[in-house]
């Protein structure tokens, strides 16, 4: 099998069919930075996780694990908040439920198809307010070239956002990458 790669622009949005926003809800007190994202697909697509190895493990992850294995592995949309882990909270698992019940109305889907991230101080309460004013703001601004903005909401650096565009047996193949780096 022969295998090329190159290194392509759009960030998370490489992929066609594939849309992105982010924005500052007020999670961060610091407006010009955002705290908010949702990545959207156009149509369904085979997801992976990884997760953490820690005994303790975030009401986020709870919540996307059951909403893969509910799927069959499929999702159609990501919704991710910075600032705030949803971890070591009574209500967490609410909270992360209801972000892909909010995401999952605006955008006309199922709630199972959507997965949640959070990332941030552990322990805290998360406001669900925030997110709930600002998520019809963060579907109406979802647009391939708003990938940076998405990226910007989970504090990723620039030169740490790998896109590739592969071909394998002739056909090119869209990859993805979207990380957070922990220092």
């Amino acid at each position: 099998m022969n295998i090329t790669m190159k290194q392509v622009e759009g960030g998370v949005c490489a992929a066609a069919g594939f849309s992105a926003n982010g924005l500052n809800c007020g999670l961060n007190p610091d407006r010009n930075k955002n705290d908010l994202a949702l990545i959207w697909s156009e149509k369904e697509c085979t997801a992976a996780a990884v997760y953490t190895t820690n005994k303790v493990k975030g009401a986020p992850i709870l919540v996307t694990k059951k909403h893969l294995a509910a799927t069959g592995n499929k999702a159609r949309a990501v919704i991710v908040n910075s600032k705030n882990a949803n971890t070591c909270n009574a209500d967490g698992e609410e909270k992360a439920q209801m972000m892909c019940d909010l995401a999952a109305a605006e955008l006309g889907i199922k709630a199972d198809e959507v997965i949640v991230a959070s990332t941030g101080v552990i322990g805290q309460k998360l406001p669900i307010e925030p997110i709930r004013d600002h998520v019809q703001e963060l579907a109406r601004g979802l647009s391939p070239q708003n990938h940076g903005k998405a990226a910007n909401a989970i504090m990723i650096p620039m030169p740490r956002r790998p896109r590739f565009l592969l071909r394998l047996t002739g056909r090119p193949v869209r990859l993805a990458v979207w990380q957070r780096e922990v220092a």
